[in-house]
């Protein structure tokens, strides 16, 4: 095998694309997620994010990073702030080319998921809605946040409140099928990958040789 080496000079070097590029992809594949938000006039504003992080189990948290502040950039952060619920999705191999469309710089009252035709529906006694294709749907209120003073990103934490899962997707043991959900994954920041299940394997624990799980 060989390899291409980079410095940090050689990656500060870069133009900011292929920098981009290439940062975005060699940490591994991301979840590809549609996050939704109602700005104050009630409106949905849809986003896809790729950097939605588990963070724990109780209670149970979930992050994103939001780039810095720009005009174009955070209307997502911001309803946030004004109203503090929103949804997450999982994006499917029919949903994406609307979900990576909503990656453009829409003006700030504009309903992406509308525009784009991706449907929604509303969900008793939460204010945001979900998209109704999306196999995996959390409900979300803000917990906190924290600036991240080497680039002016943030890490977003949000509580996850509410779960709907299309049926069969969760096994005895609470593990949800992903693949079975056709949950895509995102390569950087603009490849998409079909999820596919290579194995899985039961609790490891020293001493006992490693045991897949037949699903």
């Amino acid at each position: 095998m060989t390899y291409t080496q980079y410095s940090l000079e050689d990656v500060k070097a870069m133009d900011r694309i292929p920098r981009g590029n290439l940062i975005n992809s060699v940490t591994g594949v991301k979840p590809a997620n549609l996050l939704v938000t109602n700005n104050q006039a009630g409106v949905a504003n849809c986003a896809i994010f790729s950097s939605v992080v588990h963070l724990g189990s109780n209670p149970p948290l979930l992050s994103y990073i939001q780039r810095p502040l720009t005009d174009e950039v955070g209307h997502t952060y911001r309803n946030l702030q004004a109203g503090s619920k929103a949804t997450l999705n999982h994006v499917t191999p029919s949903m994406l080319p609307a979900a990576h469309q909503t990656s453009a710089k829409y003006d700030e009252g504009a309903n992406e998921a509308q525009v784009l035709g991706l449907p929604t529906e509303e969900i008793t006694g939460w204010s945001v809605p979900v998209i109704t294709e999306a196999p995996v749907q959390l409900l979300l209120e803000l917990e906190d946040e924290h600036f991240i003073t080497q680039n002016g990103c943030r890490m977003v934490i949000l509580r996850i409140t509410g779960v709907r899962l299309e049926n069969s997707l969760v096994q005895e043991d609470g593990w949800v099928n992903l693949a079975q959900a056709g949950s895509m994954a995102v390569n950087g920041l603009d490849g998409y990958l079909d999820t596919s299940l290579n194995a899985r394997y039961a609790y490891a624990r020293v001493g006992v040789e490693p045991q897949c799980i037949d699903q």
